[in-house]
């Protein structure tokens, strides 16, 4: 969960949280997986929902490999740990890195970006 002490948790952290935990536990993909996502992605809050909702689906769209799901994980709680150490430091960097990379897609998200 976010400690930024001066905003409620965003409620779609919690739930991409207990989501990835089931998806390790079992392999399987939720059966309401994709409208989960797609109301994650049109409502999230905090950009590190964003980030790990893109890695569990890439892990679900694929056959069920343990140690790839294991270190999509991994690399969403990292992230999540600085995320909830600066959010708005956090933020800034992943939009650089997309703006960096691909210019055409960073310009479809107008507004959203720092």
């Amino acid at each position: 969960m976010s400690v930024d002490a001066g905003r409620a948790a965003d409620p779609f952290r919690a739930q991409l949280d207990a989501r990835w935990e089931a998806y390790l536990a079992t392999g399987e993909r939720a059966d309401d997986h994709v409208r989960w996502l797609e109301a994650a992605l049109a409502s999230y809050r905090d950009e590190v929902v964003h980030y790990g909702s893109q890695l569990l689906n890439d892990c679900t769209r694929r056959p069920w490999d343990a140690a790839v799901a294991q270190r999509a994980f991994e690399s969403y709680r990292a992230e999540a740990q600085h995320y909830d150490a600066d959010p708005d430091a956090w933020e800034a960097a992943f939009w650089g890195r997309l703006r960096d990379r691909s210019p055409e897609l960073y310009a479809r998200f107008d507004g959203r970006m720092p």
